[in-house]
């Protein structure tokens, strides 16, 4: 079967592409712009140069992205080449340090054709899978955007009014953050009757509304620090800008829950990553988007180990001692889901408990004892993922029970 062999080096405005057959015959060498027309022009060109049974491989240095996309609605097999990787291979076909984006499209294609072995096509998930794993990683940026906000409210706050964090503690909440909208300012709050205050808190469902209505009436006529004038009206302006920022990030944060949920019923594994002790729907759906629903791109645990980061890397030559590290090359967003739940499996599981204070015993850090549970746990997730079974912890015990009756025999 013919192989037609595609370097792309992409751009956000155009993508430079070298076409070469596996003898290293470059058959065409092209520049497209990064819209409509050109991924037809891209299209329209493989098909000059190939036929029914021709099959077309495709190198580019991402692994997302709508042009990737458009290679694989084409039935195109793409390889995401690590750009470390790519750099690697330009050093070891020119001896000068020359670099252009026509040299880097002519690299990518060959890799494919001296060392694809070496590399894994990418195997796309289902449309839902992609589309939970577009919404997890959304509300991650949602999160940090929250984080961020709510530093910030609280610094303002602190500057001009420090009072009204002693009866507004959680600054997240829809209720605290509607009272700052409504009174910006101490004196502004001040004004408010206990039966207004009261009535507001009631309109928010705060669900002991009298008791803090009256804990924020005896604060508000309590001793404060005096303020510049010009610090409140400045402050004040300030932290209503960030409040309504905050107040839209919460209200989307609840919303792509709802969705996430959703969806995750949705999903054939949905149930799959639900039985796991400690994972909620934001967890297992953060594990089921990662990990995917492709049976083929994990031949073995390890290999969902060492993507996950939670194998360690061994190095070691000759006679000198192996080191072992951390793995820093892995899947990030897989490697924060498994820590994050490995964290939560620990109060809600028995053995992943004990796995983590004997980790501690030994002297391992926090971090490192859990890790040493996600590790555990990415071989358990993949064999229930591989055979669709929920997880039963009374299954595990008594499989880990004639595991170590076994050893000991032996």
């Amino acid at each position: 079967m013919a192989v037609l062999l595609l370097g792309i080096d992409w751009g956000d405005q155009k993508h430079d592409v070298c076409i070469m057959n596996e003898a290293g015959t470059v058959l065409a060498s092209f520049t497209i712009p990064h819209s409509q027309e050109g991924l037809e022009q891209l299209r329209d060109r493989v098909r000059t140069l190939q036929d029914a049974e021709t099959e077309v491989l495709c190198a580019i240095e991402t692994n997302q992205g709508l042009l990737v996309n458009f290679l694989l609605e084409q039935g195109w097999t793409v390889y995401a080449i690590n750009p470390k990787s790519a750099d690697r291979y330009r050093d070891r076909t020119r001896t000068v340090r020359a670099k252009s984006d026509q040299l880097d499209g002519w690299v990518l294609a060959d890799i494919l054709r001296t060392d694809r072995h070496l590399h894994r096509p990418l195997l796309p998930d289902s449309e839902l899978a992609r589309e939970i794993r577009e919404l997890t990683r959304g509300r991650d940026s949602l999160v940090q955007e929250q984080t961020r906000l709510h530093n910030q409210l609280k610094a303002c706050l602190k500057a001009y009014w420090p009072e009204a964090l002693s009866f507004l503690p959680d600054l997240l909440s829809l209720w605290a953050l509607a009272f700052l909208l409504r009174f910006p300012t101490l004196e502004d709050a001040q004004k408010a009757s206990l039966k207004v205050l009261q009535a507001f808190l009631r309109e928010r469902k705060h669900p002991q509304w009298r008791t803090k209505a009256q804990e924020i009436y005896d604060t508000l006529r309590g001793p404060h620090i005096t303020v510049p004038d010009y610090l409140v009206r400045t402050r004040s302006r300030q932290m209503q800008h960030l409040a309504k920022q905050l107040l839209t990030v919460v209200q989307d944060i609840k919303a792509y829950d709802e969705e996430i949920e959703r969806l995750l019923k949705e999903h054939p594994d949905g149930q799959l990553f639900l039985s796991l002790p400690g994972a909620g729907p934001n967890l297992a759906a953060r594990m089921l988007a990662e990990i995917g629903d492709r049976r083929e791109r994990y031949a073995t645990a390890n290999s969902l180990q060492c993507e996950a980061g939670t194998a360690p890397v061994t190095r070691k030559s000759g006679k000198s001692l192996s080191v072992v590290s951390f793995r820093r090359a892995c899947k990030k967003p897989l490697r924060q889901a498994l820590h994050l739940f490995a964290g939560c499996s620990i109060r809600r599981c028995s053995w992943a408990h004990a796995l983590y204070e004997q980790q501690r015993a030994k002297g391992k850090r926090h971090h490192e004892a859990v890790r040493a549970v996600a590790h555990k746990w990415a071989k358990i997730i993949f064999a229930m993922w591989q055979s669709k079974t929920c997880y039963d912890e009374r299954i595990y015990l008594a499989a880990r029970k004639q595991f170590l009756e076994r050893s000991s025999a032996a």
